[in-house]
């Protein structure tokens, strides 16, 4: 009976990946990136992962650059850094395999900070890149951009114009696409959308368990960048705040935002401005000292989570059958030269 359940169970997810219109779901730039690798002999699957790891070795550089234009206060710089690597949203992101997420992720970190340090030139650049890595960090870069153009002196006005339109024009068509795709509800990005509302909000118990219990790290990011828009003037910072905590309580169909992809992201340098915050106010207590307890707390709560998540984050429906893994892990054994793809259907 389990293994009809498992043939039924495969059809069934076959039937779903027919009837999905994703040919334009994701841009094509990280898979280009992971070419380079695979044409200097790396196996296709190591070529994605080394270039993963690249872009997330990055995306602590790039978040140091972006919290330079709030503080000049070296402990804070680096703790940026340290904040970067126990931020929710990577655990998902190396969990789910979503790398041009993570790219999209530092070239819209690298758009912020040209627009901040007013590198007018840049922006374009990181701009029209995040447009070609991720179907929601690009857009949402591109209106970052729109909203700089005021500030852009005339005379680097048309360059930037010229330099956005010669990047991105490749894959602006493909946006209209997955416009429609998410609009019209044909963009199916997980085989369980029968359970996530349909243009609404998530329910409070969901919202919850976001919250609570698929990251433990959200909930004290969240805490801390409260206490970062308190004491930050930055107009932007709280806009897009409100935007991305919009996000992750209003549900777009076939996608996957949630206060793990979207808050967690803006959260790492209002974070920063929080703690410099705190350290400041505590005149009794030497700054470093809260600095460093928070630090701990937050490395204490990523080690109780990992624990954790081993034992619960694999949901029995997506994980592999126990005769499948057994066979993989032998047919590994056997035979290691091949790369070998399971799909949950068999090609017809």
């Amino acid at each position: 009976e389990d293994g009809i359940r498992d043939v039924e169970r495969s059809r069934g997810l076959g039937d779903v990946y027919k009837r999905q219109n994703n040919s334009y779901t994701y841009p094509p730039l990280f898979h280009s990136l992971s070419l380079i690798p695979a044409l200097l002999g790396l196996p296709p699957i190591d070529a994605v992962r080394i270039t993963g790891i690249l872009i997330y070795l990055t995306l602590p550089i790039a978040v140091y650059l972006l919290i330079s234009n709030y503080t000049q206060n070296k402990i804070s710089k680096i703790l940026s850094i340290l904040l970067t690597g126990l931020s929710p949203l990577l655990l998902n992101i190396f969990l789910m395999g979503e790398f041009p997420e993570l790219l999209g992720i530092l070239f819209f970190i690298l758009t912020l900070h040209t627009i901040k340090a007013k590198k007018h030139l840049l922006t374009p650049v990181f701009s029209a890149l995040a447009l070609l890595s991720h179907p929601f960090f690009g857009p949402l870069s591109t209106l970052l951009f729109l909203f700089n153009i005021r500030d852009i002196p005339r005379r680097d006005l048309l360059p930037s114009l010229i330099i956005f339109l010669s990047l991105s024009s490749i894959w602006l068509p493909r946006y209209i696409q997955i416009a429609d795709n998410a609009i019209t509800g044909k963009w199916h990005n997980r085989i369980n959308d029968e359970y996530q509302p349909v243009f609404w909000f998530w329910k409070p118990e969901e919202i919850a368990e976001y919250l609570f219990g698929i990251n433990h790290l959200t909930l004290p990011f969240l805490l801390l960048s409260i206490i970062g828009l308190l004491k930050t003037n930055d107009t932007l910072l709280r806009y897009l705040f409100i935007i991305f905590l919009f996000f992750s309580l209003f549900h777009i169909p076939g996608t996957q935002l949630k206060p793990i992809d979207t808050l967690s992201v803006i959260s790492i340098p209002i974070s920063v401005i929080g703690i410099e915050s705190l350290s400041r106010k505590a005149k009794s207590i030497p700054p470093p000292f809260i600095t460093l307890s928070i630090i701990f707390l937050l490395f204490t709560i990523q080690i109780l989570h990992i624990d954790y998540a081993k034992k619960n984050w694999l949901l029995e429906r997506e994980t592999p059958p126990e005769d499948l893994i057994h066979a993989t892990e032998w047919l590994k054994n056997y035979d290691a030269k091949f790369v070998r793809i399971v799909s949950p259907a068999a090609p017809e």
